[in-house]
């Protein structure tokens, strides 16, 4: 989405917000900010190094657009180490696989989901870790995906950006097994 399209849209969300305000309606007024917030987080941020608190705003507000609409039968879970929340990360490091597991994980998945992020300082590195108890993926198969056309915010291309950045390949461990879900593993040098 272009910059002028994205401001368009966030305006007429603008509206919108508006509108439930004038009809005392504050859970919608709530999501819509929400939209907007992760939308501009999203294409504002794109290609930015930032802390790793400002990453979890966004993945606490993604998370929150969810659980108003699948209450209970999403649950959410994180141990961070306070010590963490300073340290800087490449944008969408965390949250290209938050939105992978909402988008695709749970989708044909029946029961509880379930996310869970730890993090913590471990020696030099920042150690993130992602779980879902999702559908799983069978990665070598993805990870055969043409590089050249991934799209920003996808698995492949934040593997590819902090490989690039960080000039390590091993930047990003995932392990997943169908019906059992995927373990994702950031280490990031710190």
């Amino acid at each position: 989405m272009k910059n002028h399209s994205l401001t368009e849209l966030i305006s007429q969300l603008n509206c919108v917000y508006m509108i439930a305000a004038l009809e005392d309606a504050p859970q919608s007024q709530e999501l819509i900010r929400q939209v907007i917030d992760i939308l501009r987080y999203k294409m504002d941020r794109k290609g930015h190094i930032i802390k790793v608190s400002e990453e979890l705003t966004a993945v606490d507000n993604f998370i929150s657009i969810f659980k108003l609409r699948f209450n209970d039968m999403l649950q959410y879970d994180n141990e961070i180490d306070q010590s963490c929340l300073d340290v800087y990360i490449s944008h969408y490091t965390i949250m290209a696989f938050i939105e992978n597991s909402l988008y695709h994980a749970f989708k044909n998945k029946e029961g509880i989901w379930k996310i869970k992020i730890c993090m913590k300082k471990q020696g030099s590195f920042l150690h993130i870790k992602i779980d879902d108890n999702g559908s799983g993926f069978d990665i070598d198969k993805y990870m055969q995906k043409d590089m050249p056309d991934i799209e920003y915010g996808t698995i492949l291309s934040t593997i590819s950006r902090l490989a690039g950045y960080y000039k390590k390949e091993d930047v990003i461990k995932i392990k997943s097994s169908i019906d059992k879900g995927t373990s994702v593993e950031v280490n990031i040098p710190i």
